[in-house]
C-alpha cells in the first residue's frame, strides 16, 4: 500500500491524504478529489457480517420518508452478498484521520435486501462514542456515472480506511460483462443480467464490497459491488493456478440504487 497513489488503482492510506506526498506532481490524486473526499467521509462506515467485511454508505432518512425508524436509528446502504443469512451485523464509524479507534462496533439490524441487484439496508443505533445518528446522503447526492471520469473508492476491511482513485470505463448490463457465464461458473452470484453497473478500470481490492464510488464532483456513482473476470467466449477464464482472472471492478449503479431505495420506501408506505 503506497503512501500516495501514482497509478491508477492503488490503495494508500486515508491519513497520508496531507503528506508531501500527495500534494506534490506524479500522482493520480487531485484536489477535487480531496474535497470530494472531505465532503463525503462522514458517510462512509465499515460493515462486518461475521467473516465477510465490507463498507457502507450512510443515508439521510428524508430518502425513505415512509419507512419507520427511530431518531437515534441510522440508514446504512450496503451489498447484500455481505450481510446476506448473516446473524450478526455490525457497523463502525471512522474519526477524522480515518481510524476506527476504539469505541467498536454497533450491531445493526437487515431492513431490506435485493440479491437481483446486490445491495442491502441496514439501520443501527450508533453509540455516542461512534458519533451518534449520521446525517447521510440524500438523493442529489447522486449521479449517473460517466466514461472516462475519475472517481474514488474506500477499502474499510482493517480498523483504519484507504482509498484508491480508479476511472470508469463503462456503464453497462451485468449481462453484457458476461453475468450468465460467471452465475454458470459460480452458483452463489444471483445478480440478474439487466442490473445497471459501472466498470471500473482496475479490479478492486477484498474489503471494498459495499462502499461507495465517488466522483471529483462528490458525487456518489454507485456501490462496488464485485470483480469481474474474463468472460469471453461466454466461459470464465483462469490462470494456471486455477484462479479467474480478473480484469475488472463494478458497482451497481446509482440508478439501481435509488430504484431500489424506492421499492423499500413504497413498500413500507402500505404496511
Amino acid at each position: 500500500m503506497s503512501a500516495c497513489p501514482r497509478k491508477l488503482g492503488s490503495y494508500f492510506q486515508e491519513n497520508e491524504l496531507k503528506s508531501e506526498l500527495c500534494q506534490g506532481g506524479g500522482n493520480v490524486w487531485s484536489d477535487e478529489l480531496s474535497m470530494a473526499w472531505n465532503k463525503g467521509k462522514a458517510n462512509v462506515v465499515a460493515v462486518n457480517a461475521q467473516m465477510d467485511a465490507g463498507g457502507g454508505l450512510v443515508l439521510n432518512k428524508s430518502m425513505l420518508p415512509n419507512l419507520a425508524i427511530e431518531e437515534n436509528e441510522t440508514l446504512v446502504l450496503t451489498s447484500a452478498h455481505i450481510v446476506d443469512s448473516k446473524t450478526s451485523i455490525l457497523v463502525g464509524t471512522y474519526n477524522g484521520a480515518g481510524e476506527m479507534g476504539s469505541q467498536g462496533m454497533d450491531e445493526a439490524q437487515l431492513v431490506a435486501l435485493d440479491r437481483e441487484k446486490d445491495l442491502a439496508l441496514l439501520k443501527v443505533s450508533l453509540s455516542e462514542s461512534a458519533g451518534g445518528p449520521l446525517a447521510g446522503i440524500r438523493v442529489d447526492d447522486f449521479s449517473p456515472a460517466r466514461a472516462g471520469e475519475r472517481a474514488l473508492a474506500v477499502l474499510t476491511e482493517d480498523s483504519s480506511r484507504a482509498l484508491a482513485v480508479f476511472q470508469v470505463s463503462a456503464v453497462s448490463k451485468y449481462g453484457a460483462l458476461g453475468g450468465s457465464a460467471i452465475r454458470r461458473q459460480f452458483p452463489s452470484v444471483t445478480m440478474t443480467d439487466d442490473t445497471s453497473l459501472v466498470v471500473l478500470s482496475t479490479p478492486d481490492l477484498p474489503g471494498t464490497s459495499g462502499s461507495p464510488v465517488i466522483s471529483e464532483s462528490g458525487k456518489v456513482l454507485g456501490l462496488v459491488s464485485q470483480r469481474l473476470p474474463d468472460t469471453g467466449g461466454n466461459r470464465v477464464h483462469f490462470d494456471k493456478s486455477h484462479r479467474p482472472i480478473w480484469q475488472t471492478a463494478a458497482a451497481v449503479s446509482s440508478n439501481e440504487i435509488e430504484s431500489f431505495l424506492q421499492t423499500v420506501d413504497r413498500k413500507a408506505a402500505v404496511r
